[in-house]
């Protein structure tokens, strides 16, 4: 049968046969941004959104909500779990089992390495910290938090996950920067190029 049927009939019946998904509502329009609702148990801090303010984009708003939801999400998962351990310490008895002990990590010996002099230990100290990836994004300069090691003001401020890129993602940013500095000089040349070559005519 299938034989004397041409090909774009064999597909249609073909895609006839396919089951689609239907659209799923979201289960709770508080955890939107537009139907943003703070939950009266949870006690964490609650985003504030200003949908006037020129320097807040939407992802920023966006980030908020879902940062909040996640935070009420693991408390409300920590006190079920704090819960669960205090029923399942307790004996049929009343009494409470002892909690097994851990043993203590010993801390491991630094092997003695001799400081090395290479070109590269000396330039990565000359060099200013790393922005962060938020900071890039906005243009702003990324100062680092006191006492902090892996977050910055803006991001603190922000509310938000502080993101460094790795030394090789930094590479090959650089080398596509100076890249693109080398196309626009080499177009740049062009076009004077081309000028002479117009005005000798």
């Amino acid at each position: 049968m299938s034989a004397s049927l041409p090909s774009h009939i064999l597909a249609w019946k073909k895609s006839s046969e396919v089951v689609r998904m239907e659209q799923i509502p979201a289960r709770d329009p508080r955890r939107t941004v537009q139907g943003f609702e703070a939950d009266p148990l949870f006690h964490g801090p609650a985003p504030r959104i200003d949908y006037n303010d020129p320097y807040e984009q939407g992802e920023d708003c966006l980030k908020k909500v879902t940062t909040y939801w996640t935070a009420r999400d693991a408390s409300i998962l920590r006190h079920e779990a704090e819960q669960a351990a205090k029923e399942g310490m307790a004996g049929p008895s009343g009494k409470g089992k002892e909690a097994p002990k851990t043993p203590r990590r010993m801390p491991r010996k630094a092997a003695n390495v001799p400081p090395s002099d290479s070109e590269e230990e000396k330039e990565d100290s000359d060099e200013a910290p790393p922005s962060c990836v938020e900071c890039l994004r906005k243009r702003i300069t990324c100062v680092p938090q006191p006492g902090k090691k892996r977050s910055c003001m803006a991001c603190y401020k922000r509310k938000i996950r502080c993101d460094f890129l790795d030394k090789t993602a930094w590479a090959v940013l650089e080398g596509s920067k100076k890249m693109a500095e080398s196309v626009r000089e080499l177009a740049g040349m062009e076009k004077r190029r081309e000028y002479f070559r117009l005005e000798l005519k």
